[in-house]
Protein backbone atom coordinates (compact mmCIF):
# COMPACT_ATOMS: atom_id res chain seq x y z
CA UNK A 1 0.00 0.00 0.00
CA UNK A 2 2.66 2.64 0.94
CA UNK A 3 4.59 2.14 -2.42
CA UNK A 4 1.70 3.15 -4.29
CA UNK A 5 1.09 5.64 -2.18
CA UNK A 6 4.35 6.99 -3.11
CA UNK A 7 3.79 6.17 -6.80
CA UNK A 8 0.89 8.27 -7.08
CA UNK A 9 2.08 11.16 -4.44
CA UNK A 10 5.42 10.97 -7.20
CA UNK A 11 3.11 10.99 -10.37
CA UNK A 12 1.14 14.19 -9.09
CA UNK A 13 4.50 16.16 -7.79
CA UNK A 14 6.19 15.28 -11.22
CA UNK A 15 3.24 16.36 -13.41
CA UNK A 16 2.86 19.91 -11.38
CA UNK A 17 6.79 19.95 -11.91
CA UNK A 18 8.24 20.11 -8.91
CA UNK A 19 11.44 17.78 -8.21
CA UNK A 20 11.16 14.24 -6.28
CA UNK A 21 13.73 12.31 -4.62
CA UNK A 22 12.67 9.15 -3.76
CA UNK A 23 14.02 5.64 -1.78
CA UNK A 24 14.28 2.60 -3.26
CA UNK A 25 12.85 3.75 -6.08
CA UNK A 26 12.63 0.98 -8.96
CA UNK A 27 15.62 -0.79 -6.86
CA UNK A 28 13.20 -1.66 -4.19
CA UNK A 29 11.75 -4.76 -6.38
CA UNK A 30 15.36 -6.74 -6.08
CA UNK A 31 14.89 -7.39 -2.48
CA UNK A 32 12.18 -10.03 -4.30
CA UNK A 33 14.01 -13.35 -5.50
CA UNK A 34 13.94 -14.59 -8.78
CA UNK A 35 11.20 -13.77 -11.65
CA UNK A 36 8.79 -12.06 -8.82
CA UNK A 37 11.56 -9.56 -8.59
CA UNK A 38 12.33 -9.13 -12.42
CA UNK A 39 8.35 -8.86 -12.61
CA UNK A 40 8.17 -5.97 -10.50
CA UNK A 41 11.13 -3.88 -11.20
CA UNK A 42 9.75 -4.33 -15.02
CA UNK A 43 6.16 -2.92 -13.84
CA UNK A 44 7.35 -0.36 -11.83
CA UNK A 45 9.82 0.68 -14.51
CA UNK A 46 6.91 0.30 -16.73
CA UNK A 47 4.67 2.65 -14.31
CA UNK A 48 6.90 5.15 -12.63
CA UNK A 49 8.33 8.64 -14.62
CA UNK A 50 12.15 8.01 -15.70
CA UNK A 51 14.17 9.54 -13.45
CA UNK A 52 17.31 12.16 -13.78
CA UNK A 53 19.49 10.00 -11.77
CA UNK A 54 19.47 6.73 -9.95
CA UNK A 55 21.92 6.50 -7.07
CA UNK A 56 22.62 3.76 -5.70
CA UNK A 57 24.25 4.11 -2.06
CA UNK A 58 26.34 1.29 -2.33
CA UNK A 59 28.17 -0.52 1.37
CA UNK A 60 30.02 -3.79 1.59
CA UNK A 61 27.60 -6.15 3.15
CA UNK A 62 29.48 -6.86 6.27
CA UNK A 63 29.85 -3.16 7.19
CA UNK A 64 26.03 -2.48 6.22
CA UNK A 65 25.64 -5.74 8.89
CA UNK A 66 27.52 -3.76 11.72
CA UNK A 67 26.05 -0.94 11.02
CA UNK A 68 22.66 -2.62 11.57
CA UNK A 69 23.96 -4.21 14.54
CA UNK A 70 25.21 -1.36 16.20
CA UNK A 71 21.54 0.64 16.47
CA UNK A 72 20.13 -2.23 18.53
CA UNK A 73 16.76 -3.95 18.02
CA UNK A 74 15.95 -6.72 16.36
CA UNK A 75 17.05 -7.60 12.72
CA UNK A 76 14.87 -7.24 10.04
CA UNK A 77 14.20 -10.18 7.72
CA UNK A 78 16.61 -8.94 4.88
CA UNK A 79 19.13 -8.12 7.23
CA UNK A 80 21.79 -10.75 7.26
CA UNK A 81 25.14 -11.16 5.10
CA UNK A 82 23.74 -13.59 2.55
CA UNK A 83 20.45 -11.84 2.05
CA UNK A 84 22.19 -8.62 1.92
CA UNK A 85 24.85 -9.76 -0.73
CA UNK A 86 22.33 -11.20 -3.29
CA UNK A 87 20.31 -7.82 -2.91
CA UNK A 88 23.28 -5.88 -3.61
CA UNK A 89 24.65 -8.37 -6.56
CA UNK A 90 20.44 -7.90 -8.11
CA UNK A 91 20.90 -3.64 -7.68
CA UNK A 92 24.05 -3.82 -9.21
CA UNK A 93 23.09 -6.32 -12.15
CA UNK A 94 19.96 -4.68 -12.62
CA UNK A 95 21.13 -2.93 -16.21
CA UNK A 96 19.57 0.56 -14.77
CA UNK A 97 21.74 3.01 -15.25
CA UNK A 98 23.45 3.45 -11.73
CA UNK A 99 25.83 6.12 -10.15
CA UNK A 100 27.14 4.35 -7.68
CA UNK A 101 28.38 5.74 -5.06
CA UNK A 102 30.77 4.35 -2.20
CA UNK A 103 28.44 4.35 1.56
CA UNK A 104 31.32 3.15 3.52
CA UNK A 105 32.86 6.33 4.78
CA UNK A 106 31.53 8.65 7.15
CA UNK A 107 28.50 10.62 7.04
CA UNK A 108 29.90 13.11 5.29
CA UNK A 109 31.74 11.56 2.91
CA UNK A 110 29.34 9.58 1.97
CA UNK A 111 27.11 12.99 1.59
CA UNK A 112 29.72 14.94 -0.73
CA UNK A 113 29.66 11.99 -2.73
CA UNK A 114 26.32 11.96 -3.72
CA UNK A 115 26.65 15.44 -4.05
CA UNK A 116 29.25 14.88 -6.22
CA UNK A 117 27.42 12.09 -8.30
CA UNK A 118 24.61 14.81 -8.78
CA UNK A 119 27.36 17.69 -9.73
CA UNK A 120 26.18 19.34 -6.74
CA UNK A 121 29.59 19.52 -5.44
Amino acid sequence: LFMFMDIFVTGVAVRRGGDVVAVRWTLSAFYLDGWSGRAVHRLLVAFLPEPNATILMDVDPATALERVGSRGGEEEMFENLESMEEVRSRMLASGEPLVVVDAGGTPEEVLEGALAALGLS
